[in-house]
Order: C-alpha cells, then structure tokens, then sequence
C-alpha cells in the first residue's frame, strides 16, 4: 500500500467536524420511564402522544432546520432526537427547551 502523500499526512484536521451546510449538530437522548408510562390511564397515554404527535409534527414540517427522531437500542435510551440548526445559540436554546420545569 502506498504511504499518503506528504501534504495528506501533514494536514491537520479541524476541532469540529466540517460540514457543507455549516450545520450545528444537537444529540439528544431520552429514556421512558416504562413504570410511570404503564400506572398512567388511557386518557393520559393519549393525551401525552398527541402532544408529542404536534411537537415532532411541527420539528418534521420545518424543511430549513430539520430534526431527525431514532429508536435507541442498548441502555444508554429509549430515543434519540438529532436536531440540524444554524447556529450554536439555536442549539442551546433547543436544548434549553427539552429540560422540565
């Protein structure tokens, strides 16, 4: 195998993956407590998935800025949510919007 050419192997990479989008990545990882989701009632179960049907609705509609939604499989969570933004500050603030009051 041929060794990399010289400017290759000198090159150095950058502190933050490069993007042609000059996207901003935010992973974010969500467990479901089974226990408290199995006590509640049939009105609340609905009442929880039809918010979150309108949340992940209104995250799939906006075509800019998109969010991606993944099943997890292991023990690290339930779901991952992966959202593609233009700036740190919309991620932060994104992030901001996730965490209970």
């Amino acid at each position: 195998m041929d060794p990399l050419p010289a400017t290759a192997a000198n090159a150095k990479l950058p502190a933050a993956p490069l993007t042609l989008e000059g996207a901003f990545i935010l992973h974010q990882m969500f467990r479901v407590r089974w226990t408290a989701w199995r006590d509640l009632g049939s009105a609340d179960r609905k009442h929880v998935l039809s918010r979150a049907t309108t949340i992940f609705a209104a995250m799939e509609a906006n075509h800019e800025e998109p969010t991606a939604l993944f099943s997890l499989l292991g023990h690290k969570g339930d779901f991952m949510l992966v959202h593609f933004r233009s700036s740190n500050w919309v991620c932060m603030k994104l992030r901001s919007s996730f965490i209970p009051s």
